[in-house]
């Protein structure tokens, strides 16, 4: 009886630490008439909610992940940092290193909202001397080959119910141009796709924390039991959201069914 108490601790130890630890790769083929041929097969890599959390000396097993993806571009879509215990250094090591690999695009979570000004603002200092292009409610195009490319928008938290999105859409974007969003909370889709926005990152939900066969998240924030938005390709009318399951975690500290995650976007042109 000892025996068999000891070993379903040790097996349920090793299953948390692999469910927390391990990192995943979920690829999502994404294709619109709106890619242009020039773009079929550009990799956008998306890291969310990091929350302080470090995976490997110099984030090394998180790079390593990236390296081998070869993403042609890395999207960051809120809460590097937890604001109940802030530490800088995981997400500036990230950002340092992956920098190196792609372009990086961020804007900002909830957590680094909570955060007080001075720190925030050191935060930002970090990211930007790491070679981190911070979308501070600000938008612009995106050139790959010959002039073609899309449309890159972002949105802070604190902005998420305002007008912001609205004035930048009509100050930025082109009738019939592509265009993609970074926003951290995916539970206002209808608001991103009011805009007409063709695909939208965003993160927060942490894939509902623990999955449930059958059932999907158990929770998520500003969403309650049973979420819908949580890990994944969605459709909202014409706008398609991409949520991702996250990396760290921040009040809770477990998850189940739902390992880290690095999401991959593949887009194609569709005929």
């Amino acid at each position: 009886m000892i025996i068999f108490l000891v070993l379903s601790i040790v097996l349920i130890a090793g299953y948390c630490f692999w469910q927390n630890n391990v990192l995943s790769v979920s690829v999502i083929p994404f294709a619109s008439a709106k890619v242009h041929e020039e773009l079929n097969g550009y990799k956008i890599v998306q890291i969310s909610d990091l929350h302080n959390k470090s995976f490997g000396k110099m984030q090394g097993r998180l790079i390593a992940k990236l390296r081998k993806i070869k993403p042609d571009l890395i999207v960051l879509t809120g809460d590097l940092v937890d604001s109940r215990r802030t530490d800088l250094l995981p997400a500036e090591m990230f950002a340092k290193e992956a920098a190196k690999i792609a372009p990086v695009y961020y804007v900002t979570g909830n957590h680094e909202h909570r955060l007080p000004k001075r720190v925030f603002e050191e935060l930002l200092s970090r990211l930007s001397s790491s070679g981190v292009h911070i979308l501070k409610n600000y938008g612009n195009k995106i050139e790959v080959f010959n002039g073609e490319g899309f449309y890159l928008l972002g949105i802070f938290d604190e902005n998420l119910l305002d007008e912001t999105l609205s004035d930048l859409s009509r100050e930025v974007l082109l009738p019939g141009s592509f265009s993609i969003l970074l926003a951290h909370q995916p539970q206002y889709i209808d608001k991103y796709a009011k805009e007409e926005i063709d695909l939208v990152f965003a993160g927060h939900a942490h894939g509902g924390q623990w999955r449930l066969p059958g059932f999907g998240g158990f929770f998520a924030p500003k969403q309650g039991f049973f979420p819908k938005y949580t890990k994944g390709l969605y459709w909202f009318g014409k706008t398609a959201l991409v949520v991702s399951g996250g990396l760290g975690n921040s009040l809770c500290p477990i998850r189940i069914h739902n390992r880290p995650e690095i999401v991959v976007v593949e887009l194609q042109k569709k005929n």
